[in-house]
């Protein structure tokens, strides 16, 4: 089962926390549903911005396969910032036993893992770190690996009739034959920043608007959840 995001952004104007509405283009991957919330931010599925805003998904991916090196997290599970307004509460205790969905801004929240961080945390994180990725590839995704150090395409693991996953030193020795397949894992190393790009620009874009209205970086937060 996947895992997704939902985020919204907020700035203090003095008196209380207001929304800030997603500009349009930094989300290129948006459908029609996402178009029309238009406060929530960030809605692709990427495990390793994941990890690194809020300790998800952090480092495995479908079925508990590595994927990735553990990153150290912006935050953990910190529940809702204070002052932070859902569009409805729980009418008594009977009805918060089955209150799964809060929204806030129009905005599903998700129903785990619910947590914050400034843009001030954002802009302070290391994003020129090496990631460490982890990934099974077959013959010609190895031989992709081996002349450019990455491969163009991986999975997390490879399962079946025929199929066997061995360890690298001996692949080179297999040959696909008699009905067999084979795979091993290979890793390598690429700055962070480039997995989570969008994310980043929409960083930017808000250092530019604090910049342009005059206010503190730490007066900006992302606030999220996620579901699975």
């Amino acid at each position: 089962m996947g895992t997704d995001i939902h985020m919204v952004v907020e700035e203090w104007d003095g008196s209380a926390w207001r929304g800030i509405p997603r500009p349009s283009g930094l989300c290129p991957f948006d459908d029609n549903a996402f178009r029309a919330e238009t406060h929530r931010w960030c809605s692709d599925r990427n495990y390793v911005l994941f990890a690194a805003l809020a300790d998800v998904r952090n480092g495995f991916g479908f079925a508990g396969c590595s994927i990735f090196e553990p990153l150290k997290p912006i935050t953990r599970k910190r529940g809702f910032p204070k002052g932070f307004i859902l569009d409805a509460e729980p009418e008594d205790e009977e009805a918060a036993e089955d209150f799964c969905a809060p929204q806030a801004h129009g905005v599903w929240m998700g129903d785990h893992s619910h947590t914050w961080c400034t843009l001030e945390d954002a802009l302070s994180y290391d994003w020129d770190q090496l990631l460490t990725t982890t990934g099974t590839v077959n013959r010609e995704q190895y031989a992709q690996w081996k002349a450019t150090g990455r491969p163009k395409s991986w999975c997390g693991g490879a399962w079946g009739p025929g199929v066997e996953t061995v360890p690298l030193a001996t692949f080179e020795q297999t040959k696909d034959t008699d009905g067999r397949t084979y795979y091993t894992q290979v890793r390598w190393s690429q700055p962070l920043r480039e997995k989570v790009a969008e994310f980043l620009r929409a960083v930017d874009w808000l250092k530019d608007h604090a910049k342009a209205k005059g206010i503190r970086p730490s007066d900006i937060r992302f606030v999220m959840g996620f579901d699975s």
